[in-house]
């Protein structure tokens, strides 16, 4: 079994709800050392989330400077609630990540959340197995997560492309890091015209991770194309760095096939997704594309109707 390193960053406690979170890590950790003594658990958080939290369930605890929200106008009147509409943890969630992925010592990382972390022993060996090997033996920079949450050309639920989801991602350690350490920089140094008023749906936390790895591995260039970045961004560019990654360098699982925890995530079982095969033609492509665009508009329709149902009927 591959040495593995188990990052769980943001959020702990409060993201934990009433769970007996010590019996979770514990069962967690049990799994990695069962299958690797060197595999290890590390926890990047912030002071106020470990409270309580048994210290024989972890192998190393990053405690981060607190960076605050980032406040800005995050989706256009009404959709969605007040205290979601004007602020995101953008900043708090690249800062977890960074220094957590810093801490690691083995080379194949799982970057995860609380709320996915392994539980049943059988299945999450066998799911992390396969991973490793195609990460392993490929000189590519694969990175691995669950097809149920990711939007692109192959397969898209809102709309939106570009996106490498962040609840979940394995790969090697330099890759991830790489790929957090730029998104961090990029948010930082771009903050203020990724969120100017104009832009009615800025651009997403997946987007930014998911366009800066199109752009480090797969000839993206967003330089140029800074000033037209938001949620539904959309170029022949960026489909061709897209369907690039899709055909040679993601890795497509299954949350049903992981043995990760369900709690938080159960409506991800719900989820329908293709068989990832490659796209290889002129044709094939447009009807995906064709598809994506169908999503998008039905999505922001589907969130006008739903936010006003609610002011409706508060």
């Amino acid at each position: 079994m591959n040495e593995i390193s188990l990052l769980i960053t943001g959020q702990i406690r409060s993201r934990a709800g009433s769970r007996d979170l010590n019996f979770e890590l514990s069962k967690s950790n049990k799994i990695l050392k069962s299958l690797n003594s060197k595999n290890e658990i590390v926890l990047s958080t912030y002071k106020c989330e470990i409270e309580g939290i048994d210290k024989k369930n972890y192998d190393k605890l990053i405690i981060n400077d607190d960076p605050g929200p980032d406040f800005y106008r995050v989706s256009p009147w009404p959709i969605g609630r007040n205290i979601n509409r004007f602020s995101t943890n953008y900043s708090r969630m690249f800062s977890t990540t960074v220094s957590g992925l810093k801490a690691c010592q083995n080379e194949i990382v799982i970057k995860t959340r609380i709320e996915l972390i392994p539980s049943e022993s059988i299945k999450f060996e066998k799911w992390i197995e396969n991973i490793c090997e195609q990460i392993k033996t490929s000189s590519l920079p694969r990175i691995a997560f669950l097809s149920e949450h990711y939007n692109g050309v192959i397969f898209s639920i809102d709309g939106t492309i570009g996106t490498i989801p962040d609840t979940i991602q394995i790969s090697r350690k330099d890759v991830l890091l790489e790929i957090w350490l730029t998104s961090q920089k990029f948010w930082h140094d771009n903050f203020r015209s990724l969120t100017r008023k104009t832009i009615l749906f800025p651009i997403t936390s997946e987007q930014i991770v998911g366009l800066n790895y199109l752009s480090l591995y797969c000839n993206f260039s967003m330089t140029k194309e800074l000033k037209k970045l938001r949620r539904y961004y959309f170029s022949r560019q960026l489909v061709k760095a897209v369907v690039k990654s899709e055909n040679s360098y993601f890795i497509w699982t299954k949350y049903k096939d992981s043995g990760l925890s369900l709690n938080r995530f159960k409506g991800t079982y719900e989820i329908v997704t293709p068989n990832f095969i490659k796209i290889n033609s002129s044709t094939q492509l447009l009807k995906r594309i064709a598809v994506v665009k169908i999503k998008k508009h039905y999505h922001i329709l589907r969130r006008y109707i739903n936010s006003l149902r609610k002011l409706n009927n508060p």
